[in-house]
């Protein structure tokens, strides 16, 4: 479709990557940054729930048609991310975006030289999800994470950022690493964040 017509991607390739990424905890985006005609529309959707179903863990997407889609042609509940391309590089556009519908923002950063170290700052701040206790998903967990100015710090200027979450109880805990695009993961720190209060605190090592 559109941009994306010549993309030699197939869904069993990709299937392959997802199962091979997962094992070394790393996420598979998948891009569908394209515009697209209105009757393509069910073909996108279709494929988005067909990427669900293979375990994608987020589509990158630039038509917000995508989101207007009805029944029966409704998004499966992946989390999608604003491609670069709707120019999401101010803190107005990063809230409309989040107010839309986006669970992920792929902000326009640093390392694109879009933005000045102040502009950046406030776009960081800006995209922030509200705490609602008692936490009851890994996205809110790692939300709370954030929330810790010196984790935030580390995951948004690190390149190579990385996380885990996994549900023990009465908190969920967090593994930060590092994982270049080749060579093994560098540790960073092992965290529980407590369901009830929200409360971050480190633990050791596994």
């Amino acid at each position: 479709m559109g941009a994306r017509q010549k993309a030699g991607n197939s869904l069993q390739d990709i299937a392959a990557l997802v199962a091979h990424a997962h094992t070394y905890w790393a996420r598979v985006y998948v891009t569908v940054n394209t515009l697209l005609h209105d009757d393509e529309l069910p073909q996108a959707v279709r494929l988005i729930h067909e990427l669900y179903d293979l375990g994608v863990d987020a589509v990158i997407i630039q038509d917000v048609g995508l989101l207007e889609s009805g029944a029966p042609w409704v998004l499966p509940p992946i989390a999608l991310i604003a491609s670069t391309q709707m120019h999401n590089h101010t803190p107005e556009r990063v809230a409309f975006l989040e107010e839309v519908g986006f669970d992920l923002d792929e902000l326009a950063s640093l390392r694109d030289l879009l933005v000045s170290m102040e502009d950046w700052e406030t776009v960081e701040d800006s995209y922030k999800v509200d705490i609602i206790l008692p936490i009851d998903s890994q996205e809110e967990a790692f939300s709370a994470l954030l929330e810790v100015p010196e984790l935030a710090s580390w995951f948004w200027e690190s390149f190579y950022s990385a996380y885990n979450v996994t549900d023990e109880g009465d908190a969920y805990v967090i593994y930060l690493f590092e994982q270049p695009y080749s060579g093994d993961a560098t540790p960073y720190g092992w965290y529980a964040v407590d369901k009830a209060t929200g409360a971050v605190t480190r633990i050791p090592d596994r």
